[in-house]
């Protein structure tokens, strides 16, 4: 069944319908949620709400070109992490951490490919602001303009966040190519 059948036979509260949506968006919205909450019986609890949001708000649903689908349920289910988030402990986007002030040096092509899981796990360690902007931008791939409209706060601020996740990126991962070679 094509996704604009699906959609339609959605907003008359088709079930079986409904369950063809959950079953193709549910690994999507899964990964977007975990990536933000990070334990996984929290982001289960966030997959639960983002869907009980999908099949309310899916009446209203009208843009379908352009992945409109796909970018709703990815905004969907970026909101509904955020807002647990920020329910469990607010997420501070003006926090400057005393890491800030060691001297960087860039990292090269080789260093980021060889190091992928690294990355991963220090990515998960950041501050929850860093953490919330750089996946956002890096990886949801939102504009400043958009994260600052998600998250209320100015596009500035949005860009300096996304600048101090990537220093504090860049000095975590020196420190462990550090460790590695024993300076």
């Amino acid at each position: 069944m094509k996704e604009k059948d699906i959609i339609y036979k959605c907003q008359q509260g088709e079930q079986a319908a409904q369950r063809m949506l959950f079953d193709q968006y549910y690994n999507y919205v899964y990964t977007i949620c975990h990536r933000y909450v990070l334990h996984h019986h929290d982001t289960q609890d966030v997959v639960s709400i983002t869907f009980n949001k999908i099949f309310k708000g899916i009446d209203k649903l009208k843009n379908l070109e352009n992945h409109g689908l796909r970018r709703w349920i990815q905004t969907i289910s970026i909101n509904e992490s955020l807002r647990f988030l920020n329910k469990k402990q607010p997420i501070d986007y003006t926090t400057d951490h005393f890491f800030l002030d060691q001297k960087v040096e860039p990292i090269t092509e080789s260093t980021e490919v060889s190091q992928a899981s690294e990355i991963k796990k220090i990515i998960n360690e950041m501050p929850k602001g860093y953490r919330t902007i750089f996946l956002m931008n890096i990886v949801e791939g939102l504009s400043h303009a958009e994260i600052a409209e998600h998250l209320n706060i100015s596009r500035n601020t949005s860009k300096s966040q996304m600048l101090k996740a990537r220093r504090y990126l860049q000095i975590k991962l020196r420190k462990e190519k550090s460790k590695e070679y024993g300076r």
